[in-house]
């Protein structure tokens, strides 16, 4: 019970980082036209922000701005650039269910319902060709175009749904892949044809396949190419990788149990120095913050406990239970970032085997006659299953972590298992 409230206190202290504040340099250009260089609570925004918190300097106080203030930010570690536009945004569901409804193809409105209002649009890519991205209150993924100087338009993608399924479609239409009688209007397809022209056929005509996605960034880049480049390219989603090497102090408790086990014994807590290295590499799409990788790591644990108590006839009886191991245990885990600042907080969780190249188990009975000695065989090799949470700053971090163990004792009537509370402090090399 030690051990897990042990593991619960660890991890509660790790929770004050996720409300901290998690200020970056960045630049910003307020309405008129004048730039500062400060610093932006930066926030992995997963919809787009409406307001910023912006400081000069880590001595200043932080001050609220919004669409009515500045017209441009940019977070400088991280290459996200922000414009302020005024937009009409396509406020119809794209969720199953949600769609615009029609009897049928022939009763469709060709009208879609938009709003005109004042957001910030993430800059993806600048040149010949702007484009830009918005993400709504719901998630919904908008992409904006703009040509040169022009108006910034949102390039067309809509759902209906039709009480009726549609026999036949036309061109620039495609049937839902979530909705039997859903049609999709790829209206994008023509707008971005329009704008490129005859300019660049090597970018129109990967058009014919192109999904409603971030690859139209590709699209619009190569047509930039053609037009002689692009003065801004967000920063590309690159996949990142690390060594890492980590060392700290291990906290094992052991739990006998079984038929055969007249009194669970207390066994002490074990510990032990901990050891190992691994690596990990970041998954695409994902902006750094879901990685997978393996770990190796040196284990030892030993044990000894003696317990008294007197059996159904009230007759004494003394048991020794001596236990030692020595092993390498291999896991493979996921991690997930929670968000990138100056100290990163993140979660992992994994699994994998144990194999020992020590199991010595004795249970010893203590009788004035002699004793009588007991040895178990333990399996060779265990499965764990790993959960932990750390905090990384810089090429440093620290991790708390528990270990599940399963049973490794085969004998009848005994189990043996071993949970495993880690303290750690490691360190990275490598892109990352």
């Amino acid at each position: 019970m030690r051990w897990k409230l042990s593991i619960v206190l660890l991890l509660c202290q790790a929770l004050p980082l996720l409300s901290q504040k998690n200020f970056l340099p960045a630049h910003l250009i307020d309405m008129e036209g004048n730039t500062f260089v400060g610093e932006i609570d930066y926030r992995e925004w997963n919809i787009n922000p409406s307001s910023i918190e912006f400081r000069e300097d880590a001595l200043s106080e932080g001050r609220e701005l919004g669409v009515k203030d500045i017209r441009q930010f940019s977070i400088d570690a991280n290459q996200e650039l922000y414009e302020r536009a005024v937009v009409n945004l396509n406020v119809e569901s794209v969720e199953f269910g949600y769609q615009p409804i029609f009897q049928n193809y022939n009763t469709i409105d060709s009208k879609i319902e938009k709003i005109l209002t004042v957001v910030f649009l993430r800059v993806l890519i600048k040149g010949k060709l702007n484009l830009y991205q918005y993400i709504d209150i719901n998630k919904r993924v908008h992409y904006f175009i703009q040509k040169g100087d022009g108006p910034i338009h949102e390039l067309t993608y809509r759902e209906v749904h039709l009480l009726e399924r549609a026999p036949v479609l036309k061109q620039g239409e495609a049937r839902s892949e979530t909705d039997y009688n859903g049609v999709i209007f790829q209206t994008y397809k023509q707008e971005l044809a329009q704008l490129m022209g005859d300019d660049c056929p090597a970018a129109t005509r990967t058009l014919g396949q192109l999904r409603y996605s971030n690859l139209i960034l590709s699209v619009v880049k190569k047509y930039n190419n053609c037009m002689g480049g692009s003065t801004y390219i967000r920063s590309g989603d690159k996949v990142f990788w690390s060594l890492f090497l980590q060392a700290g102090f291990q906290s094992s408790s052991t739990n006998i149990s079984g038929k055969s086990v007249p009194v669970t014994p207390n066994m002490p807590v074990d510990l032990t120095p901990y050891y190992g290295f691994g690596f990990e590499v970041s998954i695409p799409r994902t902006r750094k913050k879901a990685n997978v990788g393996l770990e190796l790591a040196f284990l030892n644990n030993e044990a000894f406990s003696a317990t008294q108590f007197n059996n159904r006839y009230g007759d004494p009886r003394h048991l020794e239970y001596d236990l030692s191991l020595k092993g390498i245990r291999g896991v493979f885990f996921g991690k997930y970032v929670l968000y990138h600042g100056k100290y990163i907080p993140y979660v992992k969780a994994g699994a994998g085997f144990i194999k020992y190249n020590k199991r010595n188990y004795a249970i010893t009975e203590i009788e004035a006659s002699g004793n009588e000695r007991s040895d178990h065989e333990l399996r060779e090799a265990e499965f764990v299953a790993l959960f932990s949470a750390g905090v990384l700053y810089r090429r440093f971090f620290l991790e708390a972590r528990l270990e599940s163990g399963t049973d490794i004792d085969p004998t009848t009537g005994y189990n043996l298992k071993v949970n495993r509370l880690a303290l750690l402090v490691g360190y990275r090399f490598g892109k990352h």
